[in-house]
């Protein structure tokens, strides 16, 4: 037993014969007047051995050295009285056995994670990760067209779900920073990443354009395409503004003041490419002929999608029953109310059939009009015995759909034939429209439509289900039929005609020998150089002969494959180019060629996903922020679990990202 002049040791560690805590000297034998100093000797402070015993779920209390903290369970204990006995407390209690049992499960995330993610880790410092992470979240929010709003509560969630990551710890990112990385960081990177291309290489571009309205602002984007051996065709977007001015004048200087400012030169403008305005491709005075004046030899890129579709809407207008309107107006009936759709439901249940919602038509969109003619031949029975049942059914309904003369099945024979010719129609607009047709094959495609029409015409075909209608008419109606169905097919002819050049002397169809579907010709080659005016390439024709000679020996090696027969013109020029580097004449032709859009669809394309960017919710959004997630959407192909380490890699993207000069305003008030 203890006597009270005995010192008394606590905690003593058996295994590295040291003492925990000092010695303390009883009250009885206390001489010491400083009452605070008495106090500190009596108080366990934290031990780093401890972690090493205990495991690193351990960690001090930077706030306060008589304290330890637990990472699992994101708890403070304090362990001044009872030293490593409270440690040893907590392993035992609930929540931490828990918390530890669960991290031994799921394992660690380094786990999880590809020998290039963990490179990536490795050169890069912590700072910079954390950068690259918050440069991916912004691409990501760009890519997807989710909220700004939404990262601030994004953020705070994340440091809470992730509680052991660093990385998500030391993420700051909400809206403001969010925004700022979109206009100062990645827009201009992937803007310049482009300029840096065209003119490191000196490309030749075609330029394209186009113009829509956001309500009473006007919108223009600006957009160019060209050819690499190394990644084919490219679309990239280069600006995207606003003005007010529509004439051919006020779209060059537009242009021109963009191509100035991004340091991009007219000499290497290939063609132009926008729809078929007289603004854009008028004869005397247009934007083509203000380009063409600076850049001789300037070709017209036509927008052949348009023709198409404007073939069809006139020829439509020929026949004596109005189809387009017979769908607007069904669809009007039913589209705002719940009860007239439930009780055409009843009716297509009555016959056993399966109910199809009714389409909207747009009247701007090429493609709408055969998906709703479609639906309605699903349930075109039970529609027009709901017509029939109504006691007060509108009089244009009634004169539209023919619900009270005798023949009573005209207006579904036109909606078949509508359905086979527009079928047609719709297969030249999507291949047209495709990312991989290129200017070599617009004459084949036109070619094919002409052809398809002109064999109906002489076989009289207007679609089989067509035909088995007309077969239970009388024949004075079928006549009548026929002879409207033939004026349909002569207009889209004579339309076609019209605005296609189909004579063997056009230029698009001296590229149809050149588009790899056989062998090439010498005597071909110079006929395009020469109808092209491409003598500003420099070609050698000396040695260009030597190549077409070469590219023949290569054809014959590689087209027997099927896989070559599979792949589109542009990717086919791609194997070849990469097969051989002794094509240098060549490339400079094939690249020239096929920087020539087919289409305008990519500007189409544009205002399609501004439309998805800039909504009505979004009201506070600006010019200059849209322009930029425009910027970042198109010419940043990467998959979002590829960006940090993509982001990571580019230093100064890194530097530019960090620094507080992103946040313009702040520099402009400092500066004011």
């Amino acid at each position: 037993m203890n006597t009270p002049h005995t010192p008394i040791k606590r905690n003593f560690n058996s295994e590295t014969d040291q003492i925990d805590s000092e010695y303390v000297t009883p009250k009885k034998c206390l001489k010491t007047k400083d009452t605070t100093k008495q106090k500190n000797k009596r108080m366990q402070k934290y031990k780093s051995q401890w972690e090493i015993e205990h495991g690193d779920w351990l960690i001090n209390d930077p706030q306060n050295e008589y304290n330890g903290k637990c990472k699992l369970c994101g708890i403070t204990f304090t362990i001044a009285s009872a030293g490593i006995g409270q440690v040893k407390q907590h392993l035992q209690t609930k929540q931490h056995k828990s918390k530890y049992e669960t991290r031994r499960t799921s394992g660690l995330l380094e786990k999880f994670l590809d020998s290039s993610s963990a490179s990536t880790s490795s050169r890069c410092s912590d700072k910079e990760n954390v950068v690259a992470s918050e440069l991916a979240l912004t691409y990501h929010t760009v890519k997807h067209n989710l909220s700004y709003n939404s990262m601030d509560c994004t953020i705070k969630l994340n440091k809470i779900i992730y509680a052991n990551s660093p990385t998500a710890n030391a993420i700051h990112l909400a809206r403001t920073k969010m925004e700022a990385l979109v206009t100062e960081v990645l827009g201009p990177y992937s803007l310049q990443n482009v300029i840096d291309a065209v003119n490191t290489d000196n490309l030749f571009y075609c330029l394209q354009t186009d113009a829509s309205n956001k309500k009473n602002i006007k919108l223009f984007p600006l957009v160019i395409q060209y050819f690499t051996a190394k990644n084919g065709i490219e679309n990239e977007l280069i600006d995207f503004y606003e003005n007010s001015n529509e004439s051919a004048d006020g779209m060059f200087e537009a242009i021109q003041k963009s191509l100035e400012q991004y340091k991009l030169s007219f000499r290497n403008v290939s063609g132009l490419s926008a729809d078929n305005t007289n603004a854009n491709f008028g004869v005397n005075h247009s934007l083509f002929t203000n380009m063409n004046n600076l850049v001789p030899g300037l070709i017209k890129g036509n927008c052949h999608a348009h023709i198409v579709h404007n073939c069809v809407r006139h020829a439509m207008s020929f026949l004596s029953h109005d189809i387009e309107n017979v769908i607007l107006k069904i669809y009007a009936h039913f589209s705002h109310s719940a009860v007239r759709r439930e009780e055409l439901k009843k009716f297509v249940a009555s016959v056993d059939g399966d109910f199809h919602e009714i389409k909207r038509h747009v009247g701007t969109r090429w493609l709408s009009l055969l998906p709703c003619i479609d639906t309605l031949l699903l349930n075109w029975s039970p529609i027009r015995s709901y017509f029939l049942g109504l006691d007060y059914c509108p009089m244009v309904l009634q004169n539209l759909l023919m619900l009270n003369e005798t023949e009573n099945d005209v207006i579904e024979i036109y909606l078949h034939f509508c359905s086979h010719l527009l079928n047609l129609f719709n297969k030249a607009v999507k291949c047209l429209e495709g990312n991989s047709i290129t200017i070599l094959d617009i004459y084949g495609i036109m070619d094919n439509l002409r052809n398809g029409l002109t064999q109906r015409k002489q076989d009289l075909f207007f679609g089989y289900e067509t035909g088995k209608k007309i077969k239970l008419t009388s024949p004075e109606l079928t006549r009548k039929i026929h002879t409207n169905f033939l004026l349909f097919v002569d207009k889209a002819l004579e339309y076609l005609n019209k605005w296609f050049d189909f004579n063997n002397t056009n230029w698009l169809f001296t590229l149809g020998y050149i588009n790899l579907k056989s062998k090439i010709e010498f005597n071909n080659i110079v006929n395009i150089i020469e109808n092209l005016n491409l003598q500003k390439l420099n070609v050698d024709m000396d040695d260009l002969y030597g190549e077409i000679a070469l590219l023949n020996q290569v054809y014959n090696q590689i087209s027997t494959s099927k896989s070559f027969a599979e792949l589109s013109t542009a990717q086919k020029w791609q194997q070849v180019f990469k097969s051989d580097d002794n094509f240098l004449n060549l490339y400079k032709v094939i690249s020239f060629l096929l920087s020539i859009p087919a289409t305008s669809a990519f500007t189409e394309r544009v205002f399609s996903v501004m439309n998805s960017k800039w909504r009505d919710e979004r009201n506070k959004a600006s010019l200059n922020l849209i322009k930029n997630e425009l910027l970042i959407y198109f010419n940043l192909n990467l998959d979002c679990k590829n960006a940090v380490q993509f982001f990571s890699e580019d230093s100064n993207l890194i530097q530019t990202a960090k620094s507080n000069k992103k946040y313009v305003f702040k520099y402009n008030n400092k500066e004011k």
